[in-house]
């Protein structure tokens, strides 16, 4: 009986093994079937997904209709993906809405799921929109929409526009387009808004490869682009290196740019005094006043290479003229006046007391300077057409014509007798070695200027008519060894002082000024006045090399010729 029982649990317990293990086959059966890849509950989620996705695409669907009954017809992508921010299928059009450039568009719904949305029959002419899912953001393998690419001389960068990457990543590589893919390197300098930078070990010139890899569970994307480190300008050229224009006149400059192949070989030009003359973006030069300026070409590619031309501009005694005349009828100028500005050919001209022009003698360029406006008594009163008493504007020479004496060379010629009008000085100046040889010559007005006939008799005081004079004492002079109306070393007044000398040369007659001094050949020299020595009769006065008064006899040959004039 024992046997038979201890038989019978062995069976027992070989039936409990065996149901324990078909129990658990058919739990591992159940688990399977419930939640495997291929399961009930993996097959009903995967149902309830599709409806979800089938439902916003009709929602989609359904957006449609009112902004082609709006537009009559016609599909206007804007505002459909405005009214699905309004209808709440997307949380923003600026953000879930992605354009791919070839009339299709990437949204994403608030769900997640990403339709691509089709311009039909053409994105240039919509009357539809063709929807289709395309999968869930980051559960898709992303898309590389554009690589940008740029460049400085040293540095590279690119820029990957890249859409469906939900967690993934964006790397970045560079080579020398020559080398061989494994050359690839990874830049490491990134930035979010600006892209990836490379800026060590670029040469200047060189063709690079930029790739950018966009990478995320599903999948990754590759895409390339080509950039050359820039070469900058290496060297720039103009055609002239000075030029000599009058006012008003223009000069084109051209500027050559090397290398032909550089990146940018644009070029901005500027004036250093545009009073002188201004210049444009084609490099023309316009004269504005007499003087001197330097226009400058620059090149625009940050390499800072230049180039210079030096520009003359010369007084227009033509334009001057008509300046003159008008001048002559403006009311509001007078012999007080510091500046005149008046409107010629369309532009207002402006000259000032002090201002420096130039006039070529014999050919030659000296520097001339406004004494004032409406200072000296005209000849002919219709000069400048109506009736005038006065010139307009009156000059002096700083440059000395050269040097001469004021009557002869030898002691036998040495006298004031008569004073300036019998002097060989007038003859010289009226002559054809004088007036005839300015330039300005056909422009000058004559004048009525006073002059001291006898040297110690202030009474003999008369008029000389000129076109070119001396400047007397009392023109220059504020006063005179004996006060009263003696100026300098003259006996009495010779005319009144000019405005120039009442403004800059305030010194006493016998103190030295630099606003009276005088320049022959670039060396300051003693210049001649047309006032007689009040105290002898061979001298005349001068203006001494300093700036203060003197006294010269009168065949010295050493005395600058510096005469007036008016236009």
């Amino acid at each position: 009986m024992k046997k038979k029982l201890k038989k019978e649990k062995g069976i027992t317990l070989v039936a409990l093994v065996v149901t324990i293990v078909v129990l658990l086959i058919l739990a591992g059966i159940t688990i399977m079937y419930t939640m495997g890849e291929n399961s009930i509950f993996n097959k009903a989620s995967e149902a309830k997904n599709k409806t979800e996705i089938a439902k916003w695409q009709e929602r989609l669907e359904v957006a449609k209709g009112p902004v082609i009954i709006d537009g009559l017809g016609t599909f206007n992508p804007d505002k459909y993906f405005e009214y699905l921010q309004n209808q709440e299928i997307i949380e923003d059009k600026d953000t879930d809405v992605t354009e791919n450039e070839d009339g299709t568009y990437d949204v994403t719904t608030k769900p997640g799921y990403i339709f691509s949305v089709e311009l039909v029959p053409s994105k240039e002419n919509p009357t539809d929109a063709k929807i289709e899912y395309v999968g869930e953001a980051g559960k898709i393998t992303p898309i590389i929409k554009k690589l940008e690419v740029s460049a400085t001389r040293t540095s590279i960068t690119g820029k990957a526009e890249v859409v469906r990457l939900g967690s993934g990543t964006v790397t970045y590589y560079y080579k020398l387009s020559s080398a061989a893919d494994s050359e690839y390197k990874e830049i490491t300098n990134i930035n979010s808004e600006t892209g990836a930078t490379q800026s060590t070990g670029i040469t200047e010139g060189e063709n690079y490869t930029i790739k950018a890899v966009a990478k995320n569970e599903v999948g990754e994307t590759v895409k390339t682009a080509e950039i050359t480190a820039k070469l900058y300008v290496q060297s720039i050229t103009l055609d002239k290196t000075e030029a000599t224009i009058i006012e008003d006149g223009t000069t084109k400059l051209t500027a050559t740019v090397k290398p032909d192949d550089a990146e940018d070989r644009s070029v901005m030009w500027e004036s250093s005094n545009e009073k002188i003359a201004t210049v444009d973006n084609t490099g023309l030069v316009t004269g504005i006043k007499a003087g001197e300026t330097t226009i400058t070409v620059k090149a625009k590619d940050g390499s800072n290479k230049t180039a210079e031309c030096k520009i003359i501009v010369e007084t227009n005694w033509e334009l001057m003229n008509k300046v003159a005349s008008a001048i002559a009828s403006a009311s509001g100028i007078t012999s007080d006046s510091t500046q005149a500005i008046v409107a010629v050919e369309g532009k207002n001209r402006e000259i000032n007391v002090g201002d420096i022009y130039d006039a070529k003698y014999n050919g030659v360029k000296k520097r001339v300077r406004v004494l004032g406006f409406k200072h000296d008594d005209l000849v002919d009163t219709s000069a400048y057409g109506g009736n005038h008493s006065k010139a307009s504007i009156s000059f002096e020479f700083i440059d000395c014509l050269g040097t001469h004496s004021m009557n002869g060379t030898s002691s036998s010629n040495s006298t004031n007798a008569n004073g300036w009008a019998a002097t060989e000085m007038k003859t010289f100046l009226e002559g054809s070695s004088g007036r005839e040889k300015l330039n300005n010559n056909s422009y000058l007005k004559q004048v009525k200027k006073k002059y001291i006939k006898k040297y110690n008799d202030a009474s003999s005081v008369t008029v000389s008519n000129d076109y070119l004079w001396l400047l007397s004492a009392s023109e220059v002079l504020k006063d005179g060894y004996n006060g009263g109306d003696t100026r300098g070393l003259a006996i009495t007044k010779e005319g009144e002082q000019y405005l120039y000398y009442q403004k800059n040369a305030t010194e006493a007659y016998d103190n030295s000024s630099q606003n009276r001094v005088k320049y022959n050949g670039g060396n300051a020299v003693y210049w001649w006045l047309r006032s007689p020595f009040y105290s002898y009769g061979d001298s005349f006065c001068d203006i001494y090399s300093s700036g203060r008064s003197n006294c010269f006899v009168s065949y010295d040959t050493g005395g600058g010729v510096a005469p007036g004039f008016c236009i």
